[in-house]
């Protein structure tokens, strides 16, 4: 005999869960008509769940990634301007070599390439691709003073004068050479204003 085993029914009956209605909701046939009983929202079912759940990481690769590519390029756009600032120093000196030694049109060439790396270093317009007569308006568009703009084309005349027509160059024509160099470093050309805007923010 291997015994009998008794069972008693629960004084309570358990109650069913919510999860539990809801999915009979979806299975059991409807007795009787009528609206359907509305369904408990869950945040995994709306769309802006899963877009914050895997935007966000994503969103702050996104940030990395460009917080990254505008230093770089900054850096890069700064070793330029020190290189041109660089190249223009020694055309200077060149300069003065070459009118020591009397030199006049190999003195001139070496103020207009002083010049020249000056203005790209400044404003980063490479002025030999630019026609003279234009120069000076690409000059202040890129953030040159008007005064400047005018300056910077009527001594490129001067130096054109002595390397075709045999004109007088002096001391005084390398010196305003290099005031003029000295302007056009204290400048801040618009991609440079545009840069630091777009980092700041």
């Amino acid at each position: 005999d291997l015994g009998s085993v008794r069972v008693d029914p629960a004084k309570q009956p358990l109650e069913e869960t919510s999860q539990e209605k809801d999915a009979r909701l979806d299975l059991a046939p409807r007795l009787e008509l009528g609206s359907a009983e509305q369904r408990q929202f869950r945040i995994t079912d709306s769309w802006y769940y899963w877009l914050l759940l895997f935007g966000g990481p994503f969103g702050v690769v996104l940030v990395h990634l460009g917080g990254r590519g505008t230093r770089r390029f900054t850096s890069r756009l700064k070793q330029r301007k020190e290189a041109s600032e660089t190249l223009a120093s020694v055309a200077l000196s060149k300069a003065r070599e070459e009118l020591r030694e009397g030199n006049t049109k190999q003195a001139a060439s070496e103020l207009e390439r002083a010049l020249l790396h000056a203005i790209e270093a400044a404003t980063r317009v490479k002025a030999r691709g630019v026609l003279r007569g234009d120069l000076p308006a690409e000059l202040e568009k890129s953030g040159a003073t008007a005064n400047v703009s005018e300056a910077v084309g009527t001594l490129l005349d001067e130096l054109d004068a002595v390397r075709f027509t045999g004109a007088t160059l002096d001391e005084a024509l390398v010196e305003r050479t290099r005031n003029l160099m000295r302007d056009l470093s204290k400048l801040k050309s618009k991609g440079s204003r545009d840069t630091d805007a777009g980092t700041a923010s």
